[in-house]
């Protein structure tokens, strides 16, 4: 009987998904020409991706808008075969896969990653629940496969292969990356995932480069869009806080606990205080990020609204409304640096995305928390060159190297006086 009813559960989920689904999809179809689809679609599922390329400019507003629908909704049918635990990190993951479909991932680019996490976990005996950061961030290498597939000089019937085997390796090489440099910041990088594919876009960055291929593919930003997409990140911020109101007071005590919270990782805010308490902060970033926007009178591109989507993503899995000012007003204050200009389109971003160190605001202090914001602001362009761009989460491998400094200088400073430290007593009478 037990088997039965969840099997029933899971078809009513299964049915359920579909029927969203098909709604979403006629929802596009009615407010855009199917031939605008078409052929803005083409545009961005060909272009190859890497930092920092707008899909907006590309391919149009609504093909874009389609491209996050459709590359959102293949990570909840992965999410659905893997059979997993709906919490914090698939929250996180969904909101920042979102999140960069506006400019880097496609329903495409990113099945060839999640083979070759599949295939680590199958070949390594590796559980799926250990992998499940690598199958939800791990897709921030999609650049890699595009690039691959049509910007290198070759015809399609053979980069399409090709593609095809450099994600598999570059997603076979996540799981193994992942475990052995998590010791480097200790959990206080938030884009873990991101520091670990920096290095395997380095390997592929390096050996194109090697082959005397051309990185640069343009950045293409616009900001005629503003507005419309001010009012988008407004409305999922409120549709956030509304199902919290169904209880105020179970709300705003899952919120406050969750603000007491470091948030290194695995600090998965859903399981710890429950989900409406983490739908409010998570609503309440997303505003308070538009205040951002409005008081540095940003104009709003498509990888802004990327970086306010992460932004609100990882508000159940280590954000919250007070541990994330300190980094950004440190990076907003290593714009005043000659070379730094705050509205160029890579700081600009970077205020947003150098949330992933937020941890370091509580576990080390406000002064770390903008220190590490602005130390994060200045290494990030070399680090985008070292990368090559094919590592959409640019700023998770920036924040890895920050944390590590931050982490290793202010222990260092807050260890024990060498006299102070007790000598072992080896008197054994």
């Amino acid at each position: 009987m037990k088997a039965r009813n969840t099997l029933l559960m899971n078809n009513k989920k299964i049915i359920f998904a579909f029927a969203s689904f098909v709604l979403g999809a006629i929802v596009f179809l009615l407010l855009h020409p199917l031939s605008g689809y078409v052929s803005g679609l083409r545009l961005i599922w060909r272009h190859p991706g890497a930092l920092i390329s707008d899909f907006i400019t590309v391919g149009g507003l609504f093909p874009t808008l389609l491209n996050i629908y459709l590359t959102t909704w293949a990570a909840i049918l992965l999410l659905f075969l893997l059979k997993v635990k709906w919490n914090g990190i698939v929250f996180a993951g969904l909101f920042t896969i979102a999140g960069f479909a506006f400019f880097g991932k496609t329903p495409f680019n990113i099945v060839p990653i999640w083979l070759g996490i599949l295939t680590y976990s199958r070949l390594q005996h590796v559980p799926t629940l250990k992998l499940l950061g690598a199958y939800m961030f791990g897709t921030g290498l999609g650049p890699v496969v595009s690039y691959t597939w049509f910007a290198i000089p070759l015809s399609l019937w053979a980069t399409i292969p090709l593609g095809l085997l450099v994600g598999v390796i570059a997603g076979y090489l996540i799981g193994p990356i992942a475990t052995t440099i998590l010791p480097v910041h200790k959990g206080y990088n938030l884009y873990h995932v991101g520091f670990t594919i920096g290095f395997i876009s380095m390997l592929f960055a390096t050996l194109f480069r090697a082959l005397g291929l051309d990185l640069n593919v343009g950045t293409a930003i616009t900001y005629e869009h503003h507005w419309f997409l001010f009012w988008l990140v407004m409305a999922v911020s409120i549709l956030c806080l509304v199902y919290p109101l169904f209880n105020i007071k179970e709300s705003l005590t899952g919120f406050k606990k969750t603000i007491r919270e470091e948030g290194k990782l695995l600090s998965d805010f859903i399981e710890m205080h429950g989900l409406k308490g983490t739908l409010t902060n998570v609503g309440l970033l997303g505003l308070m990020m538009l205040v951002v926007v409005l008081v540095l009178r940003f104009e709003l591109n498509g990888p802004m609204v990327g970086g306010i989507f992460t932004v609100m993503g990882f508000g159940a899995f280590g954000k919250h409304v007070t541990n994330v000012l300190p980094v950004m007003f440190g990076s907003y204050l290593a714009t005043f640096l000659p070379n730094i200009n705050l509205y160029d389109i890579g700081p600009s971003i970077v205020i947003f995305f150098v949330t992933a160190l937020a941890p370091i605001t509580i576990r080390y202090g406000v002064i770390a928390g903008v220190i590490a914001g602005f130390i994060h602001m200045v290494i990030a362009p070399t680090a985008l060159y070292f990368q090559g761009g094919f590592d959409l989460y640019n700023n998770g491998f920036t924040a890895g190297f920050t944390a590590a400094l931050i982490v290793i200088f202010v222990d260092y400073i807050k260890r024990p006086k060498i006299k102070d430290i007790q000598k072992p007593n080896h008197d054994l009478t």
